[in-house]
């Protein structure tokens, strides 16, 4: 585990895998008056902008009965700014726990997790915890053209070839528009002719 994460004064048990090849994980209960396992993972120093958050789901510690509830709450300023549920039974090793990027300022940012799941002791379910990532979307245009089709197979000299197609936004930031505006259909004067 990374030197961010602190945890409660509580029983906790390890193991020699994960993401740094140890992790710590307790037993999930659905009792307040029961839990008293909590881990934080802190981020300081986040330059503004938006990030997605990910968690590690071990695959290297073998069966351990993991919680299909792991409960994240993402805090900054000591505000709640989002929280995802995902089961740490899984063959998928990075989760995201941000449903879409956050935008952060400055202020540091906490991921909290407890043994609180709302399974019972009696399941024997493990809450694991493991690395948690910050990663900084970085805005990416691009588009992939679909469904290309021709109205013809050949063009005589100073014709007009009819193309229709569908473009699909394969980046992460919003087309807006396309430029410049399209002239008119028949206007043949231009390279901005659109349909």
């Amino acid at each position: 585990l990374e030197s961010s994460f602190t945890r409660s004064v509580a029983t906790w048990y390890e193991a020699a895998c994960g993401d740094g090849g140890h992790i710590f994980y307790t037993f999930s209960t659905n009792s307040q008056a029961e839990s008293t396992n909590k881990g934080i993972w802190r981020k300081e120093g986040l330059a503004a902008g938006n990030y997605r958050i990910y968690v590690h789901i071990p695959q290297n510690c073998g069966p351990l009965n993991a919680t299909q509830s792991a409960r994240y709450t993402i805090w900054q300023g000591g505000a709640l700014i989002g929280e995802r549920t995902v089961s740490q039974d899984t063959a998928t090793e990075w989760l995201e726990i941000t449903t879409g990027p956050l935008a952060h300022s400055s202020l540091p940012v906490e991921v909290h997790l407890t043994d609180l799941t709302g399974e019972p002791l009696s399941a024997n379910r493990k809450v694991i915890f493991d690395t948690v990532r910050w990663v900084k979307d970085v805005p990416q245009a691009s588009v992939a053209l679909e469904n290309v089709s021709y109205d013809r197979t050949s063009l005589p000299g100073g014709e007009l070839l009819k193309v229709t197609f569908r473009v699909r936004n394969t980046g992460n930031v919003m087309l807006q528009t396309q430029a410049p505006d399209a002239g008119d259909p028949g206007d043949g004067r231009t390279g901005y002719t659109y349909d």
